[in-house]
């Protein structure tokens, strides 16, 4: 539940953050606007604010990776901490969908080509990573390891740091759910 939890946590800060973004921008197009003395919304406009709204509406970790390449000519997957994230998401993706973890019976001619293959190499790669990073000794005792959702926390507040030092401006400062976040320490209190 905690890794489920952490992915949306991860997904909704990074969502938070572009629509703010893209926001900021629209204001900007709409003062430009009126300075200039007219009261229809630009194409511009338009454009930037249904980019909004399908920006708000449109989940997933494969959609807010586009969205931040598309808008904010970041690509997430060059950052050091991306690596750790694709490995929750597919873990949340197996787990919150219930996506089987299939063993083929006949491989493919080309791997890779088609879902049960991909799935595979999806759970073959959390594999490798959670095993050298949990000291386990498969998949199922990498998530029955009571260290994975501390060792996923940290790496999601690692990789959030690093998205946050690409915004030059004040939108991440004035994220709530980033300073509930960040200020959110693992453990237990007594």
């Amino acid at each position: 539940i905690l890794l489920l939890l952490n992915a949306c946590i991860v997904e909704g800060i990074l969502r938070t953050w572009l629509t703010a973004e893209i926001k900021e921008d629209l204001n900007q197009l709409a003062t430009e606007r009126m300075q200039a003395g007219k009261t229809k919304p630009s194409k511009p406009e338009m454009v930037t604010e249904s980019y909004w709204v399908q920006v708000e509406h449109t989940g997933g970790w494969r959609n807010i990776n586009d969205q931040y390449k598309e808008y904010m000519a970041l690509k997430l997957s060059n950052l050091k901490g991306y690596a750790a994230m694709a490995h929750l998401f597919t873990l949340r993706n197996v787990v919150g969908h219930g996506t089987s973890i299939v063993i083929p019976k006949h491989h493919s001619n080309l791997p890779g080509s088609d879902y049960t293959d991909r799935w595979q190499k999806k759970l073959e790669d959390a594999r490798k990573y959670l095993t050298a990073n949990l000291d386990a000794s498969d998949l199922l005792d990498s998530l029955n390891n009571s260290k994975i959702s501390k060792h996923f926390w940290e790496q999601s507040k690692m990789f959030l740091d690093e998205v946050a030092a690409k915004f030059q401006n004040k939108i991440v400062e004035k994220s709530s759910a980033y300073q509930s976040f960040d200020g959110y320490r693992f453990g237990f209190r007594n």
